[in-house]
Parts: structure tokens; C-alpha cells; sequence
């Protein structure tokens, strides 16, 4: 058999038209490609599902990444498709479900190895070994788990930093850029920096809190290579918050100058985009393109919810208002996330998130909102609160590919929230319709 490797992206959502460059798959493609291993790549969202059983005939390893959601869901079921084909074929999972679930993902017969954390170096590694030797050799490598030949387990920590050796070029030319091009916006993803320097305690987990730029040259030859294959003309700059160190985002931002009539979107934690200065933004305005959209998290407009129960530090709601201020000044459109049925939320606070809203509204008229309900993702403290509390989790792969078919976000729509009494529950679904009813004309 060539020892080949196929690296699998499943379906994030059971019905969506276009879709994203899978960056997750590209960035642990990269080290493959610079070290010239063999690999080919299956996107379920884009290529023909056919396709999948002509590329097991001719490969060794299967990774596969998953998502806690309908990904894992679909992720499991490619996984128990891909062990009927072939049993020999060695199987790899990583994503943000296994990173916080190794031991619970490697319990499954479906799961050879397990990549925790950020995959670059773990995944090329383990993918060197099991070329070399059929396993891995007695040299521990940091963040995988797999299987002893007794079956015992073992987990071995992901690194405390990034070993940014392992950062290169993405493989762009690898994938059909054509099949993630929505014809109205010509939109393309990229992501300048991992992680998120929040401690935000319903996404946030150990792994997530490691900040770190990819290099800023690095940075400019990846949108040089994506725009020769795609002259795109929107960019979405998809970091979990762009503006983290300013004069590094200046300094992007100067650069994209050079793609001319560009429209791009960035996301912005309110606690950094507050420390720039009006002149700063309107700067920023005029500096790269057309800024068409800035996304902040507000989350909740209730100061208990946002700033004590999901950690968003205190004076979140008045740092979100002052940076309204600023955006509106300088004619940036901006659009917010709120979290409805979040754990100890009660009906109070959602007639604060009712006032808050109204509020601010006034102060940037043209301020639209995405919303969602809140579920627990594996290993936020929100997730392990609600665990200590009592609430079951499914307690195998195979219970969260089933449970997730259920748990999956869904936007601008009412979902159950299952930690929380009929009688409450019917309250805040009353007032919840009077949020939606107010507000229906600006939400995305």
C-alpha cells in the first residue's frame, strides 16, 4: 500500500451553499509539504463523496478533523466508513473535540492516534514515525495520544508554546480555490494569528489561550499565492481578535493595500479595539480597502452574564459602547454576536440584554446582530460547571457524534436549553420572542 496520507475535512453544517478554504487541514498540510510526504486531500463539503472511496484505495493514514457539532457527527461517520474499507488503514483524529477528549476519542475502535492541541508538529511527527518505524518509537512526542499494544492509553501533553519551525507556506495549489468562491462577495478566509488572549468561559480552553502571530512576511506570501491562483475581492481576516497588538495590525493593513478596490472584515475583542483612538480608526478606515464589517462579541447585555459568568472582564459593556462610539464616528459597520440560554442566566438579565440592546442601537444605527444559543463546549468552565452540576454528557465518540446531530448551533432561532426548569424556560421563551420582534430587522 503507498504510504499516502489523506487528510479529511467533514461538514461543518448539513445545509450551506458556499464554504471556506479549510485552513485547518492546509496548516497541517504544510510541514507534509515541505518535508515532501505524500498526501491528498478530501473536503466532504465540495468534492463528491464518491471520491472518498477511490482515494482510500491508494493511501496508508486517514486524519481527520473534528469539530464538537455536526462535524463530529459526520467526522464518525467517515471514520467507521473509512475501518470497513480497510481495517489496516491507520486512523488520526485532531480538531478542538479531541484536543479536550483524547482519552473519551481513543477509547473508540474507530481511533488509532489522537493529535492534542494545534497539529503542525504533533501530526508531522507522528505522521515521520509511523512511516519509518509502523509506530511510534520510544521518543515521546508532545501532544499525541494513542493506543499501548496492551490497550492502555497514553495522553502526551501538548507543547506550553508553539514550535513555529513547523509553520510554513500554506499549500494552497492543493485544493480547487474555485469551489469556495461565492460569485456575489469573492471572499477568501485567512487566519494571521492562533488562539485568543481571552479567558471567555464558553470557548475558551486551555489549548485556545495560546496567542501567537504567524510572521508577518509568511503572512503576506500566503495572500500573494491565494490571490495568483484567486484575485479575491473581500477578505476575511477570521482571527479570534485581529487587533490584539496594534502596530502589527497596522502593518498588515498596509499591506493589503496593494490589492486594489479590496473589501475586508476582521473580529475584535472590545477590550483591544477600545484602546485605539478615533483618529486610529478612521486611519484604519482608509488605510486597506473597504473595511465592510467589524465584528465584536458582546455576548449578553446583562453585566452579571457578560462580565461575571462568562469572563469577559468588568466594564465590558461600557468598553462595547465606547468602541460603538468610535465605529460610528468612523463610518465602519459592525456587527455583534449575542449568547441567549446561557447557564445561570435568568429572565432578569435577558430584560437587561432587551435594554442593552435598545440602548445601543441608538448609538450606531447601523449595528446588526448574529445570535445563537448557548452549548457547552468540552473543556470550557462553562462545560465543566455544568458537569460538576450534574448534567450529562455523552461519554464516548459515538455519543457525541449522535448527540451532536442535536447540539449544533443553529442562528437567529430558538433552541432548547435543557439546564433550565419548564416554568423559567417558558418565561424567557416569551420575552426571547420579544427580543426576536424588535429586532428581526437587523439580524445576519
Amino acid at each position: 500500500m503507498n504510504k499516502k496520507v489523506l487528510l479529511v475535512f467533514p461538514k461543518l453544517e448539513e445545509y450551506k451553499d458556499y464554504h471556506y478554504v479549510p485552513l485547518s487541514l492546509l496548516a497541517v498540510a504544510a510541514p507534509l509539504e515541505h518535508y515532501r510526504i505524500d498526501y491528498i486531500i478530501f473536503d466532504e463539503r465540495v468534492n463528491d463523496f464518491r471520491k472518498l472511496y477511490e482515494m482510500l484505495k491508494e493511501i496508508s493514514f486517514v486524519a481527520i478533523t473534528l469539530f464538537t457539532g455536526y462535524q463530529t457527527h459526520r467526522g464518525y461517520e467517515i471514520l467507521r466508513i473509512v475501518k470497513a474499507f480497510n481495517k489496516e488503514i491507520t486512523t488520526i483524529v485532531g480538531g478542538p473535540h479531541v484536543s479536550m477528549l483524547p482519552r473519551q476519542t481513543l477509547e473508540s475502535d474507530l481511533v488509532d492516534y489522537a493529535i492534542i492541541g494545534y497539529g503542525e508538529e504533533p501530526f508531522y511527527l507522528l505522521i515521520s514515525e509511523l512511516m519509518r518505524n509502523g509506530r511510534p518509537s520510544d521518543r515521546k512526542i508532545e501532544g499525541i495520544g494513542f493506543k499501548e499494544s496492551n490497550g492502555k492509553i497514553t495522553i502526551n501533553p501538548s507543547r506550553r508554546r508553539f514550535n513555529t519551525n513547523f509553520w510554513f507556506e500554506l499549500p494552497y495549489r492543493k485544493v480547487d480555490i474555485t469551489k469556495y468562491i461565492n460569485p456575489i462577495t469573492k471572499r477568501v478566509l485567512y487566519v494571521t494569528s492562533y488562539g485568543c488572549p481571552g479567558r471567555c468561559t464558553f470557548c475558551s480552553t486551555p489549548e485556545q489561550r495560546k496567542w501567537a502571530s504567524r510572521p508577518i512576511e509568511m503572512i503576506k506570501r500566503d495572500l500573494d499565492n491565494l490571490y495568483e491562483l484567486y484575485p479575491f475581492e473581500e477578505l476575511n481576516i477570521a482571527d479570534a481578535t485581529f487587533f490584539a497588538q496594534k502596530q502589527r495590525a497596522f502593518e498588515l493593513l498596509k499591506y493589503l493595500k496593494k490589492y486594489k478596490g479590496l473589501r475586508w472584515i476582521a473580529d475584535a475583542r472590545a477590550v483591544e479595539l477600545s484602546k485605539f483612538s478615533q483618529d486610529e480608526l478612521m486611519y484604519m478606515k482608509k488605510t486597506a480597502g473597504n473595511l465592510i464589517r467589524l465584528t465584536i462579541g458582546l455576548e449578553s447585555g446583562s453585566s452579571m452574564i457578560a462580565e461575571v459568568i462568562m469572563k469577559k472582564g468588568k466594564g465590558h459593556l461600557e468598553r462595547y459602547k465606547d468602541c460603538l462610539r468610535k465605529l460610528y464616528k468612523a463610518s465602519i459597520p459592525c456587527t455583534s454576536g449575542l449568547i441567549f440560554g446561557t447557564p445561570g442566566e435568568t429572565v432578569e438579565d435577558l430584560k437587561n440584554t432587551i435594554e442593552f440592546v435598545r440602548e445601543v442601537r441608538k448609538i450606531h444605527p447601523g449595528l446588526t446582530f448574529s445570535t445563537t444559543f448557548f452549548r457547552p463546549l468540552p473543556g470550557t468552565e462553562l462545560y465543566l460547571s455544568l458537569k460538576t452540576d450534574g448534567f450529562k454528557f455523552p461519554e464516548s465518540l459515538e455519543g457525541w457524534a449522535n448527540y451532536s446531530t442535536l447540539s449544533h448551533y443553529k442562528y437567529n432561532e430558538w433552541m432548547d436549553i435543557p439546564w433550565v426548569n419548564k416554568k423559567e424556560k417558558n418565561d424567557y421563551k416569551k420575552l426571547y420572542e420579544i427580543f426576536m420582534d424588535e429586532n428581526r430587522d437587523i439580524l445576519v
